[in-house]
């Protein structure tokens, strides 16, 4: 008895002054601790990509483990002993950090409990084993905890083994404070992530296009919220995230909340996304009978899905009895449920589409003495005057008001709006001001991003504002860009004459000859010049040349200079 006794002391010794960073302990079997299971990942071939340590927690409810082998992943199994339980849903992933949160199918049974208290340097911890290595753990301490965005990372004692990581670290009461992570650098050291953060991790309704969870084919599970659930589907339906992801998402949203009316407009979102306009009516109609609030903007979201169908998949959509017709009756019974201006929008966007121009005029108007008026409203209601009839100045107007929205120095968000309104401009003989909204276009979206063709534009536009600076300065940047254009050349040599600098017109006119000898206009022009500096018999000879290539204003000019 007395040697028995004396032998477990010497062992325990033994153990004891052996290095604490490398020392593998084999515990008691009263004191075993928990085991980490093993996660298989597969690709969309069932081929095995990865096969990593994976820890339960949360009572058996969650897995957490390495986030790097599910790249591309299609599905994951989690396996301890003789049980093979498959992971259904991701429940929080971070790229970053290296770690990812899985739901398992059915609950695995057992789980490490994280711990709620901070570790701090000096504390005693034991990496544990996976089952590979069961029933076994290194003891080790915390050297230092450093923490980085509420995060912990814990450095520890034992020298980095390739092998442990993705590997519990767990307290003396053996609570779980932490993982394994893997180590690319040179400084040796065995790092951990805080258990908490990991444990932590959730989908929330800004997840929807996280690289971290787009880059794995199986699918995340919800928002917790319902309202946040809800937004996060709705921005993968805006942003056409993958079908497969968007789909199991809005499934999972109608399991969980079966009444929900929000979940079956979800669903007719997607499926008038993908072309099916049969099923999008079928959960249309669902979603509007299950309604107890908000019905109207139901009936408004139903317009605006037949609307955008009707415009751009008329054939198909028609077929499916969605018409713009449907789009404007689903829209005025929105409107006679509520008057919210949005709805005149919508009704107008409808007459608009239908070519009954001046009804979709009165319903832009009216939205537009609302609160709700902005930018784009009224560019609707001055494409619908244009419409109902181009001579309407009130046009102007409403690009006033659709540019009045914003403030000075403007951003791009006001580019197409003073571009339009520059083209009415034109159109109206306004070309001063016309010119001004092209200059401050210029300004917003920066000369690198303009090519010849808006400098010739707007040079044209000064020239009849009489803005001969800004014309000159305008056809020199279009011939800057295309120093050999033909008509660059010819206008560059015209606006010279109209300034009274013959010796350049000639310059310039001679250019455009070079480039195109078969045109009249380069040698109208010299004939004008030369005809301008007295010089009777070149102007002639280059009028009688344009009159050879059928140019009819030279005859003209010819009579004029032999009657000087």
């Amino acid at each position: 008895m007395i040697r028995k006794y004396i032998l477990k002391i010497t062992t325990l010794i033994a153990i004891m002054i052996l290095p604490a960073t490398s020392v593998a302990v084999q515990l008691p079997n009263d004191k075993q601790p928990s085991t980490a299971g093993i996660v298989e990942v597969f690709d969309a071939n069932n081929k095995i990509i990865g096969s990593v340590p994976g820890i339960a927690i949360d009572g058996g409810g969650y897995i957490i483990t390495e986030y790097e082998p599910f790249r591309n992943a299609a599905r994951a199994d989690y396996v301890m002993g003789k049980n093979r339980i498959a992971v259904s849903r991701v429940g929080g992933a971070s790229d970053l950090y290296d770690v990812i949160k899985l739901l398992p199918e059915k609950n695995v049974g057992h789980s490490f409990a994280v711990s709620s208290t901070a570790p701090k340097a000096g504390d005693k911890v034991k990496i544990i084993g996976s089952k590979a290595k069961k029933g076994t753990a290194i003891e080790t301490q915390i050297m230092e905890v450093s923490s980085s965005n509420s995060i912990n990372y814990l450095s520890l004692a034992q020298a980095y083994d390739a092998a442990n990581v993705g590997l519990p670290v767990v307290n003396a009461k053996g609570e779980l404070i932490g993982v394994v992570q893997r180590n690319g650098g040179k400084d040796a050291k065995t790092y951990a992530i805080d258990a908490k953060y990991c444990s932590d991790m959730s989908i929330s309704a800004m997840s929807w296009g996280a690289a971290s969870l787009t880059n794995i084919k199986i699918p995340a599970e919800l928002p917790k919220e319902e309202k946040s659930a809800w937004n996060y589907i709705y921005m993968m339906l805006e942003t056409k995230q993958d079908s497969l992801r968007s789909i199991t998402a809005i499934n999972d949203f109608l399991q969980k909340y079966p009444s929900s009316s929000d979940g079956y407009q979800l669903k007719a979102s997607f499926c008038s996304s993908y072309r099916d306009y049969a099923g999008s009516d079928k959960f249309m109609q669902q979603a509007i009978s299950l309604a107890t609030k908000d019905t109207a903007n139901l009936y408004f979201s139903y317009s605006k899905l037949i609307y955008n169908a009707a415009l751009y998949d008329g054939p198909k959509a028609t077929t499916n009895g969605w018409t713009l017709d449907k789009a404007l009756d689903e829209a005025e019974k929105a409107y006679r449920l509520s008057h919210n201006p949005l709805f005149k929008i919508q009704i107008g966007n409808c007459l608009y589409g239908l070519k009954r121009y001046k009804e979709a005029v009165d319903n832009f108007t009216a939205a537009n003495q609302t609160k709700i008026a902005d930018a784009q409203s009224f560019y609707l209601e001055a494409r619908a005057r244009e419409k109902a009839d181009t001579t309407d100045e009130k046009i102007i107007v409403a690009l006033d008001s659709a540019i009045g929205r914003f403030s000075k120095p403007y951003t791009v968000k006001a580019a197409p709006y003073l571009m339009e309104r520059g083209d009415w401009y034109v159109k109206f003989g306004k070309y001063r001001e016309a010119t001004l909204d092209y200059i401050e276009y210029e300004h917003i979206v920066g000369f690198n991003n303009l090519n010849e063709n808006f400098y010739y534009m707007r040079y044209k536009t000064a020239l009849q504002g009489n803005m001969y600076q800004t014309a000159e300065e305008d056809i020199n940047r279009a011939l800057a860009i295309r120093p050999n254009d033909y008509v660059y050349l010819a206008e560059k040599a015209a606006l010279s004459l109209r300034v009274g600098m013959m010796d350049e017109a000639i310059v310039w006119a001679e250019k455009a000859v070079k480039i195109d000898s078969s045109n009249p206009d380069a040698y109208r022009l010299l004939g004008i010049a030369y005809g301008e500096k007295k010089n009777k018999e070149k102007s002639i000879s280059y009028l009688k040349r344009a009159v050879s290539l059928g140019d009819k204003y030279a005859t003209e000019l010819i009579k004029n200079y032999n009657s000087k």
